[in-house]
């Protein structure tokens, strides 16, 4: 207990509020506990059995000193000046007291500290935003008789039997069940799937309502909070905590779940007879997707949903997550420093090993969540600043902060601290830990590459050609020169005649320009079409060697096209083959943009191929292009296609690498042939000593400059 500060004996107790109620509490947990109802901010505050009877007897007119002496007497049991004014600061920290310790002024202050602006309050409040919309408690209680009747066992049973019947239904007809999704992609699909939902959740939170005012509770508001800015109803059931039977705390809890689960009931039963439409969508949507993503969300005790209170109730630890990380920081010191201080709960130590892994997933849990909602405000919103000024704040508010507190208090009692054996070894640990984060270590980096041939010739027509004479086959070796295929263009021919006559006519019209008064006048024009046909000409002589296909590279060939035959047409553009230069292997790849500096020239390492089978390499990098590429070259990296580079598909463009990439070439000896003409893999390679420290602020700034537009 923290001492109380000089002179607080003569102190006169202060008075309690004398709007407050006093309730029983869980009464099947080990030990007593009571409830002090505060009217004013409808909230309960627990206190165990010691502090009840010591309020029953509270006066707020004796001196403290005199109040312990007294109550002491009464009750038959030692009550300290000590833990007067932990009770006392207990209550003037809930507001409970007629006047503050401290006095109205120390109120006045916290009042101003709370008030923020608005930019502020967006900034700690954007996550969760409540609005109270309607008062259903006299409403609640006039409808009570007709819920009762619906929630009847038998009712309970006539909905399980339908949706018996609708699963045995749907699964006679699986395939029109499934494929009722693709509905869900149109105008009115949309509008029935924001109906459905908004039906099912109106109910969900009318049985919570109905189950709390089925037990005796008030229901003071429901309305509409928004989560991340994306809109949930929400129904006030606090007074669920006056409730003496755990069960029916638990009831209360589950009652939304239990009607999104019957109402899918019947909507399974209903879409096995309603017509194709919107009706029918929104039975498949509840009857499926609603409730699925209910108990996935509702279920989850990490967040402040219907799992946190079914879990807290089912421990019997209420304020379950404020409690877990008391004794969260509680065990990190003692751990860290041994400092023999009472735990902050009198639980086994089974117990608190549960609650303090509990407290540590949801850490874990809210860190991700977090790291999640600014990845999502990211990529919605055209300013990407906005995304990281969000990232920034969430980390620093719900990570720094917490930690930046802790941190304080070890300062506050760092002179315990020092006094005790362990700190050396902590401080040793931590000094180690920050010297791993600080220290330069040789690491590898890995990117992704692919292995290719270092030529790879790929024998296409220009034109359409009919095929005369079949030179190779798959596996023959040929040199630069051999001939592969010799082809014939019909169309070809008849385009060089053509091109020939109007070239021999435009040589006419110039010869007899002395005897042709408009052929005198358009002499340039006559030049200017003879130099077209000449290069059409070239262009045509060009086309028709390229039908006496020649091997460019030595190498072997490969992939003929199946089927292939003389007198068969080939289409412009097919490919016939190709041949790959058998004079090594080469990788190329891309380095992204945080890895330049730490990449030096003529670095060494390894490709690791995807195949299993196929043996790794050793490459040296040989060049990085100067400046990042504009599109990618290499299909097979690109994401689209499966590839760990991410890219935006641009019809113009292509494969538009999302971040800078740079590419590189590293040479490699392979001893025998690659299987494949490509093969998809990693280069793991040396990279510069770099601390863990500088490499993640080089890529944190990297970011923040390049999403920023600066």
């Amino acid at each position: 207990m923290n001492a109380p500060p000089p002179g607080l004996e003569s102190v006169v107790a202060p008075a309690l509020r004398e709007d407050l109620r006093l309730h029983p509490g869980d009464q099947e947990s080990a030990g007593r506990h009571w409830l002090i109802y505060d009217p004013m901010a409808h909230r309960y505050h627990e206190i165990d059995n010691r502090a009840y009877h010591i309020l029953q007897h509270w006066h707020g007119d004796m001196r403290l000193d005199a109040l312990a002496a007294d109550l002491s007497a009464q009750l038959g049991d030692e009550i300290s000046i000590e833990d007067l004014y932990e009770l006392t600061m207990m209550l003037d920290q809930a507001g409970l007291l007629c006047e503050p310790v401290s006095g109205w002024k120390s109120v006045y202050r916290r009042q101003q500290d709370r008030r923020r602006g608005p930019v502020s309050w967006l900034l700690h409040n954007y996550l969760f935003i409540r609005v109270p919309l309607v008062k259903p408690d006299g409403f609640l209680s006039s409808t009570l008789p007709f819920a009762r009747l619906i929630a009847s066992r038998g009712a309970l049973v006539i909905v399980f039997l339908i949706g018996l019947a609708g699963l045995f239904m749907a699964s006679r007809q699986f395939d029109a069940f499934s494929h009722t999704f693709l509905f869900f992609f149109s105008l009115e699909g949309a509008a029935g799937y924001v109906l459905a939902l908004f039906f099912v959740k109106v109910f969900h939170e009318l049985g919570h309502a109905y189950m709390a005012k089925h037990f005796g509770c008030r229901v003071p508001t429901m309305g509409v909070a928004f989560l991340v800015l994306a809109p949930v109803l929400y129904t006030d059931v606090t007074d669920a905590w006056r409730l003496q039977s755990r069960r029916q705390r638990m009831l209360v809890s589950a009652a939304g779940m239990m009607v999104e689960i019957a109402i899918a009931a019947v909507a399974t039963f209903l879409w096995a007879f309603l017509p194709d439409g919107v009706a029918r969508s929104a039975c498949f949507f509840i009857a499926t997707v609603s409730w699925v993503l209910s108990l996935a969300i509702n279920l989850s005790p990490l967040m402040r949903f219907d799992g946190y209170y079914l879990l807290g109730d089912y421990w019997r630890v209420s304020n379950l997550q404020p409690r877990g990380f008391a004794l969260f920081r509680w065990s990190i010191r003692e751990f860290l420093f041994d400092l023999k201080a009472p735990c902050p709960e009198d639980w086994s130590w089974r117990r608190r090993a549960t609650v303090v892994l509990y407290a540590i997933a949801v850490c874990i849990y809210r860190l991700g969540l977090f790291i999640g909602i600014a990845l999502v405000v990211y990529h919605m919103t055209q300013v990407k600043l906005l995304g990281i000024l969000l990232f920034s704040v969430e980390i620093l508010w719900f990570v720094a902060r917490p930690v930046a507190s802790e941190i304080k208090i070890w300062w506050s009692i760092r002179d315990r601290i020092r006094q005790r054996r362990r700190y050396r070894f902590s401080t040793a640990a931590v000094a180690f830990s920050v010297g791993a984060l600080m220290i330069p270590w040789p690491h590898r980096v890995e990117m992704p590459a692919v292995m290719e041939p270092v030529a790879v010739q790929r024998i296409a027509m220009p034109v359409a050609a009919q095929l005369k004479r079949i030179m190779v086959r798959d596996g023959d070796r040929v040199e630069p020169g051999d001939i592969l295929f010799e082809l014939d263009s019909p169309k070809l021919r008849l385009d060089i005649l053509k091109t020939t006559t109007n070239r021999d006519l435009a040589w006419l019209r110039q010869a007899r320009r002395a005897a042709d008064q408009l052929d005198r006048n358009a002499t340039m024009v006559i030049g200017q079409e003879i130099s077209s046909l000449d290069e059409q000409m070239a262009g045509l002589r060009r086309l028709e060697g390229e039908l006496t296909v020649r091997a460019a590279v030595a190498g072997v060939v490969e992939d003929v096209l199946p089927d292939l035959h003389v007198d068969r047409w080939i289409g412009k553009g097919q490919e016939l083959a190709l041949v790959v230069a058998d004079n090594g292997h080469q990788v190329r790849g891309y380095m992204p943009e945080d890895l330049l500096a730490a990449v030096q020239p003529n670095a060494s390492g390894q490709f690791i191929p995807d195949e299993p089978l196929t043996k790794k390499t050793d490459v040296r990098l040989a060049s990085i292009s100067a400046g990042g590429v504009a599109v990618l070259d290499l299909p097979y990296l690109a994401s689209v296609n499966g590839g760990p580079v991410a890219v935006n598909e641009d019809k113009d463009k292509g494969a538009v690498p999302v971040e800078a990439q740079y590419q590189f070439i590293m040479v490699a000896d392979v001893d025998q042939p690659v299987t494949l003409p490509v093969l998809r893999g990693v280069v793991r390679i040396d990279a510069s000593p770099e601390s863990i420290v500088s490499r993640t602020f080089r890529r944190a700034v990297a970011v923040v400059i390049r999403e920023s537009g600066f």
